[in-house]
């Protein structure tokens, strides 16, 4: 599979409460981050490790020498945007450099759960994430709340509560909770939907589809007589958000250019501008201005996808998108007005609305044509299935193995020995043992036949360059997993210039791509 644009990356939705009200201390000027591809992942990855300090006059840490241990979360929500970790290169983390914060809080929900890290900050201004040898030390009535090894708090109670961390025998201050199960509404946000219909997608709170860091869409250009979706987020007292799109009062400063309904639906009906506002109750949202064009030319048009992952089981349904770009510059979703056009209609199916339905394995890319325009992008995806081997040794089958805390990989011949003409049938599974935080798999394989005791290729199965060889690994049996990934392709027994191969000993070796470049290596022999 083809790496290029990295897609629509799109954040968490706050399903965390934060730090006391407070502003956030500039220990550490952050490092601007890279728009590709690895370090984006590179963000996820560290983003459940690494977090932002708040600093404020009874923030949670101990003095000992001009050094202090500290207890903080893993982001805090920002007025327009939300904070994201940026990491440097080498081991070390780094705190990020953060604007002021509009919105903490130390007031948790009943039933959530909310990562928590230890921050040791040294005398000399340097700083460490503990995250192996500390000791997480929780003060709550009992059954009220409790937190894991890994600083995981999770609160099923009312009440007040505290938690301290102590590393080597020094301890921060105890940080205080108060846990709630009925938080009130405190901030309203409004902004409308530029690339997607929907305000939360699977869990997902997004205002720009192609960036981490951007803020809520708060301007708004739009073609006479088109219409435009406005969504309202509730902001809790507890840092969650709720979707109170139908529960506002929708404002429009000038109804004859654009007037909203009661769903947040607006219909631009003149020429010219205005500002639209929603009320809840005494609370009244932020502005965003409304600009109604008679015309504009069409500069671009882009498919996106929903979904981070580049593969999708047979049987599948995901959502795509079409957004045109015009000038002057505004997007608007073409979804149901474009023509899908899919390299290869029998893996897979586009309806009008844009949903993708996976058919049949294999690889497949999707575009799109709006007004004679086709995309100036196209989206690659692989989709998978579970496929059945019969091994000539059942009891004890030709299968080796690598596999982390996270996931596991597999790689499989039905036997060990073959000869001319049989073909070696192969099979490349990853099974998931736990979901990673950053929750994304996009598996890159290269799948090649070696020479024994070499690195020499002698043939290409799969190609996609993934990473280098090689790595030796251990072989075993392994437990029934249920795969999130399945390859099946087959050897026959010839090398690349199609010639057979002479008998003798052969190494199946799979460089994959998952989160960096661990091989899989699978000895078989070919007989006379």
């Amino acid at each position: 599979m083809t790496r290029g644009r990295c897609g629509s990356l799109l954040l968490q939705r706050m399903t965390l409460s934060f730090t006391t009200p407070c502003r956030f201390d500039r220990r550490t000027e952050g490092v601007a981050m890279k728009k590709d591809c690895m370090i984006l992942l590179t963000a996820l990855l560290v983003v459940g490790v690494y977090v932002w300090g708040c600093s404020s006059s009874d923030q949670a840490t101990r003095d000992r020498s001009g050094e202090t241990l500290q207890v903080e979360r893993l982001a805090c929500y920002e007025r327009d945007h939300y904070a994201f970790v940026t990491p440097l290169e080498g081991q070390e983390p780094s705190l990020a450099a953060l604007r002021d914060a509009s919105f903490c809080s130390s007031r948790l929900l009943v039933g959530s759960e909310t990562p928590l890290v230890a921050v040791h900050y040294k005398a000399d201004g340097s700083h460490e994430v503990l995250s192996e040898t500390v000791e997480w030390v929780l003060e709550a009535p009992p059954g009220s709340a409790e937190i894991s090894e890994q600083g995981v708090l999770k609160v099923q109670a009312c009440g007040d509560i505290t938690v301290m961390v102590c590393a080597d025998g020094f301890c921060s201050e105890p940080f205080p909770f108060t846990i709630i199960d009925d938080p009130e509404v405190v901030a309203i946000e409004i902004f409308p939907s530029v690339f997607f219909p929907e305000p939360f997608l699977d869990g997902i709170v997004t205002t720009d589809a192609l960036c981490l860091h951007c803020p809520f869409w708060y301007e708004l250009r739009i073609l006479l007589g088109d219409t435009a979706q406005f969504f309202a987020h509730g902001l809790l007292e507890c840092g969650l958000f709720i979707d109170l799109t139908e529960d506002v009062q929708w404002r429009s400063s000038d109804p004859e250019v654009a007037l909203l309904d009661a769903t947040g639906k607006l219909v631009a009906s003149k020429e010219g501008g205005t500002t639209v506002t929603a009320e809840y109750g005494d609370l009244t949202s932020n502005e965003v201005r409304v600009e109604v064009l008679e015309e504009a030319v069409l500069t671009g048009l882009y498919v996106e996808r929903q979904s981070l992952t580049g593969i999708i089981k047979v049987g599948g349904i995901e959502p795509f998108h079409a957004v045109a770009y015009y000038d002057p510059w505004m997007a608007q979703d073409k979804t149901s007005e474009v023509e899908w056009i899919l390299s290869d209609p029998s893996k897979g199916h586009v309806s009008e609305q844009g949903l993708f339905t996976a058919l049949a394995p294999g690889a497949i890319t999707i575009q799109a044509r709006y007004q004679g325009r086709l995309s100036d992008n196209q989206i690659e995806i692989e989709v998978w299935d579970e496929t059945e081997m019969e091994f000539c040794d059942p009891a004890n089958p030709n299968r080796s193995i690598w596999e982390d805390t996270y996931n596991r990989v597999i790689l499989e011949t039905n036997c060990a020995s073959y000869a001319w003409p049989e073909s070696v049938t192969i099979r490349y599974t990853i099974e998931e043992k736990i979901a990673p935080p950053w929750g994304i798999l996009d598996p890159c394989l290269d799948l090649v036949i070696l020479a024994e005791g070499s690195s020499e290729i002698v043939k290409t199965l799969r190609f996609e360059g993934c990473g280098d060889l090689p790595f030796d690994l251990a072989t075993g049996a392994a437990e029934a997993l249920e795969p999130i990934y399945q390859y099946l392709t087959s050897w026959d027994l010839t090398d690349d210039t199609g010639e057979p191969v002479p008998p003798g000993p052969y190494v199946v070796a799979g460089r994959f791509y998952i989160y960096y470049d661990p091989v899989i290596r699978l000895g078989v022999t070919v007989v006379e």
